[in-house]
């Protein structure tokens, strides 16, 4: 028995719709008619975004099963690597296809194609299926050095920006660097937003 609703974030990927709401929309007793979603199965969500604009196609990494909205689209991809395939949907190489064979819809924040359509989508990828693991893993790798990266400079901006603020300089100034610096989003997210935005104002 499923008794936990997934959602599919353009940001975050499939999550659980209390972490993503902070409570329960739907429930087990308001869930006949969902989809079960087992782990590795993608769904395709129809809303769109401005990081997404044909709405996101996630995979779902949760190791567990939960229930989805029969709005999203579920389906369990067979013969090909699900790294490759995860990475394929984060790219825009399909696109054109959903631009010529859907369309937005009568509401405006959603995208409209056909199940039957969808699955005809072409699929670009390598006839060796360890070929298509190894561009999955090397860009899995990449991504994770890549984002290694970007905290150990945004916690070596953060740093210098707050002993700009201990040494006296003018909050306003000092308030300008880091916005410059691209520091400050970062800071109110990742670290403690207090000690910062106390001297900010």
């Amino acid at each position: 028995m499923v008794d936990e609703v997934f959602t599919n974030s353009a940001e975050y990927g499939i999550i659980s719709q209390r972490d993503f709401f902070d409570k329960d929309i739907a429930n087990t007793e308001n869930i006949d008619g969902y989809y079960v979603v087992e782990p590795n199965d993608f769904v395709y969500n129809p809303r769109i975004s401005t990081t997404a604009p044909f709405g996101p196609i996630k995979r779902n990494k949760l190791e567990r099963s939960g229930a989805m909205s029969p709005l999203y689209y579920v389906f369990r991809p067979n013969n090909v690597d699900l790294s490759y395939l995860e990475w394929f949907f984060q790219t825009s190489c399909w696109y054109p296809f959903m631009r010529f064979n859907g369309n937005s819809g009568a509401r405006s924040d959603r995208f409209a194609i056909t199940d039957k359509i969808f699955n005809e989508m072409p699929i670009s990828l390598p006839q060796d299926i360890e070929e298509q693991k190894r561009i999955g893993m090397f860009l899995t790798t990449l991504d994770t050095l890549i984002t290694l990266h970007q905290r150990k400079l945004g916690a070596i901006n953060l740093t210098n920006a707050i002993v700009l603020f201990d040494n006296g300089y003018n909050p306003a100034l000092a308030c300008e660097l880091i916005i410059l610096k691209g520091v400050l989003t970062y800071a109110k997210h990742h670290y403690q937003k207090q000690h910062v935005i106390l001297r900010l104002l």
